[in-house]
């Protein structure tokens, strides 16, 4: 079992596991006898991704380390004696000779492989034994033919590097070597080769293939510092297999952040997910990908943070669902081939090139042209004496510079390419919905818009009419997702009564890409009506006294939720795979074993004989162990929510907690815990939750 660094005592221990049946690579081949699986919340029987049977009760586990440590001949020295076997179609799976499990497979599985494996852990086996009805000879074939595959890193030694000052662009075709593109995380992460053909035709593409199953797949896609305003859109042909499960990550700003592929929406421990590439398609064929990195950027950190990234790279980080040990994706062998990837800024005006010849290459002089064909060719013929040249882009969208050196011999040398894209048209929209100006549910209003190929709209330009009042993006009412292009207005968000039947009248005042391309102003009519399912009488409500404290549903923001604990503390992020109501949640994400898992919930002092309810919805594991901490009148106290002890002076408990991963509803009231702690205090002045 592993040590936790923090505490330098063991760390929660987790998955002893064997598989039977299986094909010699994955696991999730045959069927998975899980011990302790899933951070030792339950052990199973699994059929490749499915569950046959599962135990979760604590006989069926590993040791508890949430509320007190075992002791040592329970955990340090101890040994375990697992036990699987399949009879005919049953299943049965035993640990230290209790059954933990035992199940009926109707279509069994009758030959294969035997692995005993864990994740994230580690195991000392003494003794193995394996007894069966029957060897095959010959055996069947391991599916690890791609490991005879040698790495193709160059077709040719590069001679030239080619750039533009006016159309800044990272471009890397791999019709001459990886540009960067490399291996990630050892043997847990993807073989990095050329590989024929590429997309379009062209003859070279980068094709990550997946080691072993699992694991994290992963391949450096750009390893230095990127100015995202230098740099907003990132732009690859893609062609994914079918297993391949994998996103795109990157640090901004010095905060880790996941982009959804063909991967979890929901991002992987210690990252926060700030965008998802729509509508990917694993199908075995090139497909493109446009996107704006610093629209997602601002959309997540706020405009006013600094965009610049570093670390951009694809894999899989997440342990969800076994993805790690290849269950659900990237077996062994899985495929992910990327092409003409390129990180640019469209722009306008002339396009200033200049070429250099790379080291121990003389250039006599240089052909240069540019045209709409990636596998361009200059003619044969001097252009520039220097490298340098000014051209012209007739029309808007992708464009690709050729150069090619005649070396000191006379012949011409190969040649480098690079893709810039011309920018000079406005944004357009593209539909209003809801369809047919008739708002049946209260909102929110979209607009949805389109910059094609340009350089992303500026949320920041965006000014809307909403009857006699001009909002912005800074207010909470209009919210834009760069992903979908789209203006999102909530009319409940604006503190305004509008009647039934009312007629509300959007005008869009202003709107421009951050080239300054403006769209003209519009205007748009929406009707007001109620919705027939929900056409009931509400419940009678009183109100008293002022309106809440904190009125936070997370669409938007997370409010004043931080971190506290530095690294020990919990890592806060948005989640768009669930939510109480709405379409998002706050997660908290514990990266240390051992840590605080602390976060702020409200750094500015108030009053809670004047805010005295504090309600939230929740959603959290049986295993977490937590308190919400105050600090009052110059203490600081606790009050349960879901651990056994505390080291602070504990004033309540939350009613009724359901600790089993499903939503639920807390409400307590703050005030009167307060007084019966410390029943002469003057006020109860809470300076931090």
């Amino acid at each position: 079992m592993g040590v936790a660094p923090a505490t330098r005592s063991y760390r929660n221990p987790n998955d002893m596991n064997i598989t039977i049946c299986g094909d010699g690579a994955n696991p999730s081949s045959g069927y998975s006898f899980i011990y302790g699986g899933d951070l030792n919340s339950s052990s199973r029987i699994m059929k490749g991704t499915e569950v046959l049977v599962e135990n979760r009760s604590l006989e069926a586990l590993l040791p508890i380390f949430e509320d007190a440590y075992p002791s040592t001949y329970d955990f340090h020295r101890k040994w375990w004696m697992l036990r699987v076997r399949k009879e005919g179609d049953k299943l049965s799976f035993w640990v230290d000779n209790k059954l933990i499990g035992e199940v009926v497979d109707p279509a069994p599985l009758e030959t294969g492989r035997v692995a005993v494996w864990t994740r994230d852990n580690g195991l000392i086996l003494s003794r193995i034994k394996i007894y069966y009805e029957n060897e095959q000879i010959p055996r069947d074939p391991v599916p690890m033919d791609h490991l005879a595959v040698r790495p193709v890193a160059e077709v040719h030694p590069r001679q030239a590097t080619l750039t533009s000052s006016t159309h800044p662009s990272l471009y890397a075709d791999f019709e001459t070597d990886l540009s960067g593109v490399s291996n990630r995380d050892g043997d847990q992460g993807a073989m990095v080769t050329l590989a024929t053909p590429g997309a379009g035709g062209s003859e070279h593409c980068v094709k990550l293939v997946n080691t072993f199953a699992g694991g994290t797949f992963a391949a450096n896609l750009h390893e230095g510092r990127i100015d995202l305003r230098q740099f907003p859109r990132l732009a690859f042909d893609y062609r994914l297999d079918s297993n391949a499960r994998v996103n795109l990550y990157l640090t901004v700003d010095g905060q880790a952040c996941e982009i959804a592929f063909s991967g979890f929406e929901r991002a992987a421990g210690g990252y926060r997910m700030i965008g998802k590439v729509p509508n990917v398609l694993a199908d075995g064929q090139w497909h493109h990908v446009e996107l704006d990195l610093l629209g997602h950027a601002e959309q997540a950190f706020g405009r006013d943070a600094k965009p610049i990234a570093t670390d951009l790279f694809i894999g899989n980080m997440s342990s969800d669902d076994y993805l790690d040990a290849g269950f659900g994706g990237n077996q062994a062998g899985a495929k992910v081939c990327l092409d003409n990837l390129a990180l640019l800024k469209p722009s306008a005006g002339e396009v200033q090139v200049a070429a250099k010849a790379t080291s121990g290459v003389t250039a006599a002089g240089w052909a240069i042209s540019m045209d709409r064909d990636p596998a361009g060719r200059p003619t044969e013929e001097v252009t520039s004496e220097d490298g340098s040249a000014t051209l012209t882009a007739s029309e808007d969208g992708t464009w690709y510079i050729h150069a090619m050196p005649k070396l000191a011999d006379g012949s011409w040398g190969e040649v480098e390419n690079l893709a810039i894209r011309r920018d000079t048209t406005a944004p357009i929209l593209i539909a209003t919905q809801p369809e047919g100006g008739v708002l049946c549910d209260g909102g929110p209003i979209r607009l949805r818009l389109s910059d094609a190929q340009g350089i992303g709209i500026d949320p920041g330009s965006v000014k809307l009419g909403v009857g006699d009042r001009e909002i912005s993006v800074a207010d909470e009412a209009l919210s834009y997702d760069p992903a979908a292009e789209t203006l999102s207005v909530d009319l409940a968000r604006l503190d305004e009564s509008f009647g039934e039947g009312a007629t509300v009248t959007l005008k869009l005042l202003a709107l421009a890409d951050r080239n300054g391309n403006a769209l003209g102003e519009q205007s748009f009519a929406f009707q007001l009506r109620p919705d027939p399912a929900l056409d009931v009488p509400g419940e009678p409500m009183i109100a008293v006294g002022d309106m809440p404290l904190i009125r936070e549903g997370f669409e938007i923001g997370m409010g004043e939720w931080s971190n506290w604990g530095a690294e020990g503390g919990a890592i806060l992020s948005l989640d768009d795979s669930t939510a109480y109501s709405g379409d998002r949640s706050l997660r908290l994400y514990n990266a240390m074993t051992g840590g605080s898992y602390g976060a702020y919930i409200r750094k500015t002092a108030f009053d809670a004989g004047r805010y005295r309810i504090v309600r939230f919805a929740y959603k959290v594991p049986e295993r977490l162990r937590a308190d919400l901490m105050i600090h009052v009148n110059g203490e600081r106290k606790s009050i349960q929510f879901t651990d056994t002890d505390s080291s602070y002076k504990r004033i309540g408990e939350i009613p009724g907690v359901q600790a089993d991963n499903q939503w639920h509803v807390a409400e307590f009231n703050l005030y009167d815990m307060l007084r019966r702690d410390d029943p002469h205090a003057p006020g109860y002045r809470v300076l931090q939750m």
